[in-house]
């Protein structure tokens, strides 16, 4: 597992982060079809915008970065385009696992954040969702069992 740079510039003082999580090698997928249609292709223009494609979604999985600290969860997509989560814990209202069929088959999901009002986040194409949205229900139990005290 590769060194979270953006999670860990984003810890208050005293904060400390529980978990991390990875993307699911399907992301993978798209980067090798366009690769490979660019090099099908690659005799007309069109083949040179998918080896250009493909080399943005390279960019793109290599800077994701999704992880839960004692405080909040935190995100990064993109590299051009980038969006970044930052969402406490003591704002999410739901969690919520997305997994279709594909997901389901072959071990990937999409976990959605339902924040008071900041809408709907998320962290996509995680492997192994269903351990994801456990061990975040597990840390929003401890906070609220915390609290109570």
């Amino acid at each position: 597992m590769k060194e979270k740079v953006f999670i860990n510039s984003t810890l208050a003082k005293n904060e400390k982060i529980l978990f991390t999580y990875d993307l699911h090698w399907i992301v993978w997928l798209r980067v090798v079809l366009l690769f490979i249609v660019g090099l099908l292709t690659l005799p007309i223009l069109i083949g040179v915008i998918f080896l250009i494609a493909a080399i943005f979604s390279i960019l793109s999985i290599k800077g994701t970065e999704y992880g839960i600290t004692d405080k909040k969860i935190v995100g990064k997509t993109g590299f051009i385009f980038r969006r970044n989560i930052d969402l406490r814990l003591n704002k999410i209202e739901s969690v919520i696992l997305d997994q279709g069929i594909f997901g389901r088959m072959f071990g990937y999901g999409h976990i959605v954040f339902n924040g008071t009002g900041s809408g709907k986040n998320g962290f996509l194409f995680v492997q192994n969702p269903m351990l994801v949205k456990n061990q975040i229900n597990q840390v929003l139990e401890d906070i609220e069992e915390k609290n109570k005290q």
